[in-house]
């Protein structure tokens, strides 16, 4: 299993505007992927045989520990994942200037949808895989976090979103503050990440005090163990689908639908839940 990661950003400022959402209209982070991701996203120095089938996977930060897992599974299979983890916008940006992804698996089915819509996937069409779970991090807390009203305390000073422009669960962590009547008490303390992983990292890092961001990034590495965390519910209405496509262009089709078809399997369902996502249909 090869993957390349976002490379690491300090914080940036969201600036006031006349709504959250609208208060973080321009990208204020700018992260730049991987070097292998510059050059189209794709890992380089591939040490499969001559018999292994590679699919190139573009992937939600929430995957990392799902796809790491399944990767052994395709292993026996004759299958290698290689897989790049960003924002779901910014490899959608990609997939449409023609980066060399065979699946692409998107936080918000919406994304993967436009793909479908603009003829850049299979005749399969669009499959759903997850539900996002959010949760509220805080790193230092010494007390129990039960929900978003954490973010009211006053050591909790920055607080780590991903982008809501391009990253599904920024937009969802943005909308479930202001569902809970928050915005005008911490909109001036958001800072933004390239994906919901970097938002993680930043908190992990120390670079904020704590972030909304996907349960499964919690869950990861330990980091439940520090602090405390509570998962949020979604706002009213914008409960988060993830799904993906078999993009047309891809090197191997039926090695990518393999793919899909094992995480979507009970095995795929299984670490999905394990790692912190919620089933479609639950």
């Amino acid at each position: 299993m090869q993957r390349s990661r976002p490379a690491a950003a300090g914080p940036s400022r969201v600036v006031a505007a006349s709504s959250l959402v609208a208060r973080v209209a321009t990208p204020l982070v700018v992260v730049a992927l991987g070097a292998c991701a510059a050059a189209g996203g794709v890992p380089s120095g591939s040490t499969a045989d001559a018999t292994t089938r590679t699919v190139r996977v573009a992937a939600a930060s929430d995957l990392v520990h799902v796809l790491d897992d399944l990767a052994g599974t395709l292993e026996g299979e004759g299958i290698e994942v290689e897989a790049t983890y960003a924002s779901s916008g910014t490899l959608l940006q990609q997939v449409r200037n023609g980066a060399p992804y065979d699946l692409y698996l998107a936080a918000d089915v919406a994304y993967a949808r436009l793909l479908a819509d603009e003829g850049l996937a299979t005749d399969d069409g669009v499959f759903t895989y997850a539900t996002a779970r959010l949760a509220v991090w805080v790193p230092a807390a010494t007390d129990r976090v039960a929900g978003l009203d954490a973010l009211l305390h006053p050591e909790v000073r920055t607080v780590a979103v991903a982008n809501p422009r391009h990253a599904p669960y920024g937009a969802a962590a943005v909308a479930a503050i202001d569902d809970a009547g928050l915005t005008s008490a911490v909109e001036a303390k958001l800072v933004l990440g390239e994906s919901t992983a970097q938002a993680a990292e930043m908190a992990a890092a120390g670079h904020a005090d704590a972030a909304v961001v996907a349960l499964s990034v919690v869950l990861a590495d330990a980091r439940a163990q520090d602090g405390s965390w509570a998962e949020v519910p979604p706002a009213a209405g914008t409960a988060l689908e993830q799904g993906g496509v078999v993009l047309a262009s891809a090197r191997d089709v039926d090695a990518a639908a393999a793919v899909r078809d094992a995480l979507l399997s009970d095995e795929g369902r299984t670490l999905l839940e394990r790692h912190g996502l919620g089933l479609p249909g639950r």
